[in-house]
């Protein structure tokens, strides 16, 4: 077994987990990127979180043990969908390997059998009641001092959003050591067990 399910932050304690857990079946949450994270709910038993390995070949790795931990349960697999802009002044190659990294885990869920469902951030996060964060863009014709505020008040924001996230995931998972690695993740496994009954979503084959 991969040694990093046994590194993973587990909630297995109170009944209620155990009952929620048990309506997710099998599920995973994926925040595409170094920054994000690996979310897990198997069967009846734990909700389970990881840091975004490193590397591809970690990645192949603790997605693969997962799948083997999940046994022949169905295996529902909910990553965000994210767009091609990155922010101002992110370079393209940070772009290119972000999405790099997003196809990979795509590939590799649908490798391994999983329904894999494709999520923008606006959608969960509008199931979850969380709002937004309202983060702003620059106007046209927006000089460099003014562009420099917006960034300026954007990075705040993006902070203090980040830190409400983790908030509502450590509200809804209290037996997880929850952080801004893994939220979103864990966000997402929430936002897979509200809309677990509805039948059209956008899914991969």
């Amino acid at each position: 077994m991969y040694a990093g399910l046994d590194q993973g932050e587990h909630q297995e304690d109170s009944e209620g987990v155990k009952q929620k857990a048990m309506s997710l079946r099998v599920v995973i949450g994926v925040d595409p990127g170094q920054s994000g994270g690996i979310a897990v709910a198997l069967g009846a038993t734990a909700v389970s979180a990881y840091p975004m390995p490193d590397t591809e070949g970690d990645v192949l790795n603790l997605l693969r043990a997962i799948v083997m931990e999940a046994g022949s349960e169905p295996l529902r697999a909910i990553v965000e969908e994210v767009g091609g802009f990155m922010g101002e002044n992110q370079p393209a190659s940070r772009a290119f390997e972000f999405g790099r990294g997003h196809g990979f885990c795509l590939g590799v869920l649908a490798t391994l059998g999983a329904r894999v469902e494709l999520v923008r951030p606006q959608a969960w996060q509008k199931v979850l009641g969380l709002g937004n964060s309202g983060r702003v863009k620059a106007p046209p014709g927006a000089n460099d001092e003014e562009r420099k505020k917006i960034r300026a008040y954007n990075s705040n924001l993006k902070a203090e959003w980040k830190r409400k996230l983790k908030s509502k995931a450590q509200e809804l998972f209290p037996g997880v050591n929850v952080t801004l690695k893994t939220c979103d993740a864990l966000l997402l496994l929430e936002y897979g067990h509200r809309t677990e009954h509805l039948a059209s979503k956008k899914t991969m084959p």
